[in-house]
């Protein structure tokens, strides 16, 4: 009676010991930090701290005899390509993963993750409220031609240290086709790590596009350059650039580019040097208002018959020959002082010289209508 009796309380003193471990053990693939989730900007942070000799992750699992069995210390989070030890490999995977090169995060299979469900733990800024402008500084709309890239000034105010942030931005279809690519400007000019997230559609609403970008005041490599603070000032740091769609229709209407949310980046988010708290800035919008190309012709139409026909080769032919000019020219791009015979760019290489005549004569063998204009001034087809 007595054996049986120690048997069923060595059994349970086990599964009681076993249940604290996996109670240990609980943890969320790459929650390096140990808020609850995984992100890309304080848990990146974070991790960058660590290799350079800050805090360890606060989860370690390693159980040689237990439910984790891996020599301890073993910090679970860490392990972000699923191979049970902590190397290089995973500062490359994790990496790769939050610029999109991968599409999963994995976890030591003789380790999982004891269930824990992912919070927002995103803190509220109980000061003035850090901000974002999008656009002209004294909220203005910026004048752009249709079709025609531009640029868009960001500008940041804040009042305390900020090591890591990301930006997304939304903007509707009809308006924009394109968003991604900046200058950085000012005090996130020396940042070492930046990575652009491309243009996709804003999982929140079909009709509109976003684009993240995320920057980090240090790397693996390095410590801090200097943190973003503005002091309460509003700065420019970086500018975005933008491709409008070509469309009559929009001619003065006006869009707004404005706070969006990407994928697994998620909303615009700043990150203390820790790499243990986030909160989200007020993101102000910009404004984009749209006018119509300065330069109206038909692509190809060297003759200005209105129409692009073999005529048309002929009359380049001549013209390159020593005969009339073509009867169009305006300038282009807008504002440039460079007036030219816009209509003879045939390979949108916005010139007009032989390669165009050539390009010209295989469109009339191929494609009729596979002129391409110079896309600063891209007239119509």
């Amino acid at each position: 009676m007595i054996p049986k009796l120690l048997v069923i309380l060595s059994i349970l003193i086990a599964t009681s010991e076993l249940n604290i471990a996996m109670a240990d053990c609980g943890y969320i693939p790459a929650d390096i930090n140990g808020d609850h989730q995984a992100t890309a900007i304080s848990d990146m942070i974070y991790f960058m701290n660590y290799q350079n000799g800050g805090p360890p992750p606060p989860i370690e699992c390693g159980q040689p005899n237990g439910s984790c069995p891996q020599p301890s210390p073993f910090y679970p989070t860490l392990d972000v390509d699923g191979s049970c030890s902590v190397d290089s490999a995973d500062i490359y995977y994790y990496w790769s993963y939050w610029i999109g090169n991968y599409g999963h995060l994995y976890h030591c299979a003789t380790c999982p993750p004891d269930s824990i469900d992912s919070q927002d733990t995103t803190s509220i800024d109980n000061d003035v409220p850090d901000s974002i402008i999008v656009g002209n500084l004294d909220r203005s709309p910026i004048v752009v031609q249709i079709g025609l890239p531009f640029t868009i000034p960001v500008w940041v105010k804040n009042d305390e240290d900020v090591a890591g942030l990301s930006f997304a931005l939304s903007a509707e279809r009809k308006f924009i086709w394109g968003m991604g690519g900046h200058n950085r400007i000012g005090p996130l000019s020396a940042w070492p790590i930046i990575f652009d997230r491309p243009c996709d559609g804003d999982p929140s609403d079909p009709n509109r596009i976003s684009v993240a970008v995320c920057i980090y005041a240090r790397s693996f490599q390095t410590g801090f350059v200097d943190l973003l603070n503005t002091d309460g000032n509003y700065v420019q740091v970086a500018e975005l650039t933008i491709w409008p769609a070509y469309d009559s229709s929009i001619v003065g209407d006006t869009t707004e580019i404005s706070a969006g949310t990407y994928h697994d980046i998620g909303i615009t988010t700043f990150c203390d040097p820790a790499g243990l708290e986030e909160w989200n800035p007020v993101t102000v919008p910009g404004k984009v208002t749209f006018i119509g190309t300065a330069c109206h012709y038909i692509v190809g139409d060297v003759n200005g018959s209105r129409t692009y026909t073999g005529l048309d080769v002929v009359y380049a032919v001549r013209y390159f020959k020593g005969g009339p000019h073509p009867p169009y020219s305006c300038e282009c791009p807008s504002g440039s002082g460079n007036f030219w015979f816009v209509a003879g760019d045939a390979n949108a290489s916005c010139t007009f010289n032989g390669l165009d005549i050539v390009y010209m004569v295989r469109n009339f063998r191929m494609d009729p209508w596979g002129a391409e204009p110079c896309p600063f001034c891209p007239g119509v087809h």
